[in-house]
């Protein structure tokens, strides 16, 4: 089956889009473990869109460590995204890429 684009269903029900000007810059499912970035978006925009994610998940809560598991179906660790979501915060573990809401 090929992959899907980033704005098109089916998303599960707690799935989080990150937009600007009406445009999807990338999904979020599963509490951030699984992200989907459009392929068009300019590695800088993945930055301030990671950053927006974040925010958002921590909205109203006690923030906690976020795992980002898959990006695009793979490996978060393997992605050609990773040094964008570094810049973001994010850190590589063994178990994907990892925001640490403790050292914020």
């Amino acid at each position: 089956e090929p992959p899907r684009a980033v704005h098109e269903r089916p998303r599960g029900r707690d799935a989080l889009l990150v937009m600007r000007g009406g445009v999807v810059l990338l999904s979020s499912e599963g509490r951030g473990k699984r992200l989907s970035i459009a392929p068009e978006i300019a590695e800088g925009d993945v930055t301030e869109a990671a950053r927006a994610l974040v925010r958002a998940l921590h909205e109203g809560v006690t923030p906690r460590d976020l795992v980002l598991e898959t990006i695009d179906g793979r490996p978060a660790v393997t992605s050609r995204h990773a040094a964008a979501l570094a810049l973001a915060g994010f850190r590589a573990t063994p178990g994907g890429l990892r925001y640490y809401a403790t050292l914020r």
